[in-house]
Protein backbone atom coordinates (compact mmCIF):
# COMPACT_ATOMS: atom_id res chain seq x y z
CA UNK A 1 0.00 0.00 0.00
CA UNK A 2 1.47 3.32 -1.04
CA UNK A 3 1.59 6.13 1.52
CA UNK A 4 -0.21 9.40 0.79
CA UNK A 5 2.97 11.23 1.80
CA UNK A 6 5.12 9.62 -0.91
CA UNK A 7 4.03 12.06 -3.70
CA UNK A 8 4.62 15.02 -1.36
CA UNK A 9 8.13 13.77 -0.51
CA UNK A 10 8.88 13.22 -4.22
CA UNK A 11 7.77 16.76 -5.07
CA UNK A 12 9.91 18.21 -2.26
CA UNK A 13 12.96 16.28 -3.42
CA UNK A 14 12.46 17.58 -6.97
CA UNK A 15 12.87 21.14 -5.65
CA UNK A 16 16.22 20.39 -3.99
CA UNK A 17 19.22 22.45 -5.10
CA UNK A 18 22.90 21.62 -4.97
CA UNK A 19 24.86 22.99 -2.04
CA UNK A 20 28.20 24.61 -2.70
CA UNK A 21 31.27 22.79 -1.48
CA UNK A 22 33.07 24.45 1.37
CA UNK A 23 36.35 22.56 1.29
CA UNK A 24 35.35 19.47 -0.69
CA UNK A 25 32.69 18.54 -3.21
CA UNK A 26 29.19 17.89 -1.88
CA UNK A 27 27.58 15.37 -4.21
CA UNK A 28 23.93 16.00 -3.33
CA UNK A 29 21.65 18.39 -1.52
CA UNK A 30 19.84 15.38 -0.03
CA UNK A 31 20.82 14.65 3.55
CA UNK A 32 18.45 11.82 4.56
CA UNK A 33 15.77 9.88 2.71
CA UNK A 34 14.61 6.68 4.37
CA UNK A 35 13.14 5.38 1.10
CA UNK A 36 16.38 5.99 -0.83
CA UNK A 37 18.82 4.16 1.43
CA UNK A 38 19.09 6.54 4.40
CA UNK A 39 21.89 9.08 4.70
CA UNK A 40 22.95 10.70 1.42
CA UNK A 41 25.71 12.86 -0.05
CA UNK A 42 28.47 12.13 2.48
CA UNK A 43 26.39 12.77 5.62
CA UNK A 44 27.05 10.39 8.54
CA UNK A 45 25.42 9.59 11.90
CA UNK A 46 27.47 11.26 14.67
CA UNK A 47 24.61 11.24 17.19
CA UNK A 48 24.73 11.03 20.95
CA UNK A 49 21.09 9.96 21.30
CA UNK A 50 19.64 6.52 20.56
CA UNK A 51 19.10 6.47 16.79
CA UNK A 52 17.41 3.93 14.53
CA UNK A 53 18.01 4.65 10.85
CA UNK A 54 15.27 3.61 8.40
CA UNK A 55 12.86 2.71 11.20
CA UNK A 56 9.75 1.06 9.70
CA UNK A 57 6.69 3.03 10.80
CA UNK A 58 4.13 1.69 8.34
CA UNK A 59 3.39 2.15 4.69
CA UNK A 60 6.48 3.06 2.70
CA UNK A 61 7.96 5.48 5.22
CA UNK A 62 11.38 4.73 6.81
CA UNK A 63 12.41 7.74 8.93
CA UNK A 64 15.10 8.17 11.55
CA UNK A 65 13.71 7.29 14.98
CA UNK A 66 15.25 9.42 17.73
CA UNK A 67 15.00 8.47 21.41
CA UNK A 68 16.78 11.16 23.39
CA UNK A 69 17.37 12.11 27.00
CA UNK A 70 17.44 15.82 27.81
CA UNK A 71 19.84 17.70 25.52
CA UNK A 72 20.81 14.59 23.52
CA UNK A 73 20.72 14.91 19.75
CA UNK A 74 20.50 13.39 16.33
CA UNK A 75 23.73 14.77 14.91
CA UNK A 76 24.42 14.44 11.21
CA UNK A 77 27.97 15.28 10.22
CA UNK A 78 30.41 15.06 7.36
CA UNK A 79 34.20 15.15 7.12
CA UNK A 80 34.27 18.07 4.67
CA UNK A 81 32.55 21.39 5.25
CA UNK A 82 29.75 22.69 3.06
CA UNK A 83 28.34 26.15 2.48
CA UNK A 84 24.81 26.89 1.31
CA UNK A 85 24.29 29.97 -0.85
CA UNK A 86 21.69 32.60 0.03
CA UNK A 87 18.08 31.74 -0.63
CA UNK A 88 18.04 28.11 0.53
CA UNK A 89 16.15 26.27 3.22
CA UNK A 90 16.67 23.11 5.27
CA UNK A 91 13.54 21.07 4.64
CA UNK A 92 12.35 17.91 6.38
CA UNK A 93 9.35 16.18 7.90
CA UNK A 94 9.11 15.56 11.65
CA UNK A 95 6.63 13.52 13.71
CA UNK A 96 6.16 13.66 17.49
CA UNK A 97 5.19 9.98 17.75
CA UNK A 98 2.27 8.93 19.93
CA UNK A 99 2.69 11.65 22.57
CA UNK A 100 3.96 14.73 20.77
CA UNK A 101 4.75 17.95 22.62
CA UNK A 102 8.54 17.52 22.50
CA UNK A 103 10.57 20.73 22.26
CA UNK A 104 13.19 20.23 19.55
CA UNK A 105 16.02 22.57 18.49
CA UNK A 106 17.79 22.53 15.12
CA UNK A 107 21.35 23.85 15.01
CA UNK A 108 24.21 24.04 12.54
CA UNK A 109 27.86 23.81 13.60
CA UNK A 110 31.42 23.87 12.33
CA UNK A 111 33.06 21.20 14.49
CA UNK A 112 31.96 22.43 17.96
CA UNK A 113 31.19 26.06 17.10
CA UNK A 114 27.49 26.80 16.53
CA UNK A 115 26.77 28.62 13.27
CA UNK A 116 23.74 30.92 13.17
CA UNK A 117 20.73 30.89 15.47
CA UNK A 118 18.87 27.92 16.96
CA UNK A 119 15.51 27.07 15.35
CA UNK A 120 12.96 25.63 17.84
CA UNK A 121 9.99 23.38 17.03
CA UNK A 122 7.25 21.89 19.23
CA UNK A 123 6.16 18.54 17.81
CA UNK A 124 2.63 17.34 17.13
CA UNK A 125 1.50 13.83 18.06
CA UNK A 126 1.13 11.27 15.26
CA UNK A 127 1.43 13.96 12.58
CA UNK A 128 4.05 14.39 9.87
CA UNK A 129 4.71 18.13 9.93
CA UNK A 130 6.74 19.80 7.19
CA UNK A 131 9.56 22.01 8.44
CA UNK A 132 11.26 24.58 6.22
CA UNK A 133 14.01 26.60 7.91
CA UNK A 134 15.06 29.68 5.94
CA UNK A 135 18.85 29.59 6.31
CA UNK A 136 19.19 33.32 5.52
CA UNK A 137 16.91 34.18 8.46
CA UNK A 138 18.90 32.17 11.00
CA UNK A 139 22.32 33.33 9.76
CA UNK A 140 23.62 30.10 8.21
CA UNK A 141 23.77 31.05 4.51
CA UNK A 142 27.25 31.73 3.22
CA UNK A 143 28.98 30.09 6.21
CA UNK A 144 30.86 26.79 6.26
CA UNK A 145 29.56 23.99 8.47
CA UNK A 146 29.75 20.22 8.73
CA UNK A 147 27.14 19.38 11.40
CA UNK A 148 23.34 19.53 11.63
CA UNK A 149 21.86 18.81 15.07
CA UNK A 150 18.27 17.96 16.00
CA UNK A 151 18.30 18.30 19.80
CA UNK A 152 15.87 17.29 22.54
CA UNK A 153 15.73 20.77 24.10
CA UNK A 154 13.94 20.16 27.37
CA UNK A 155 14.75 19.28 30.98
CA UNK A 156 13.45 15.72 30.65
CA UNK A 157 13.76 12.93 28.10
CA UNK A 158 11.97 13.33 24.77
CA UNK A 159 9.55 10.60 23.83
CA UNK A 160 10.61 8.95 20.55
CA UNK A 161 10.17 11.21 17.53
CA UNK A 162 10.89 10.80 13.81
CA UNK A 163 12.66 12.76 11.04
CA UNK A 164 12.52 12.01 7.30
CA UNK A 165 13.19 13.55 3.87
CA UNK A 166 15.84 16.07 4.95
CA UNK A 167 17.42 18.18 2.19
CA UNK A 168 18.46 21.70 1.20
CA UNK A 169 15.74 23.27 -0.94
CA UNK A 170 14.16 26.52 -2.09
CA UNK A 171 11.78 28.61 -0.01
CA UNK A 172 8.14 28.22 -1.01
CA UNK A 173 6.76 31.04 -3.12
CA UNK A 174 4.97 33.61 -1.00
Amino acid sequence: MKSALTPIFAAMAALALTILPGTASAQSSDIYDGNAGGLQGGWQDWSWAEIEMQSPVGGEIYPIKITADEWEALQLGRQDKVMVPEGLTLDFYINGGTGGGQRIAVQFANVDEQIGETYVIELKATTWSPVSINLDEIGVSGKKFNIIRVICQQQSACAPFYVDKMFFGSPAAE
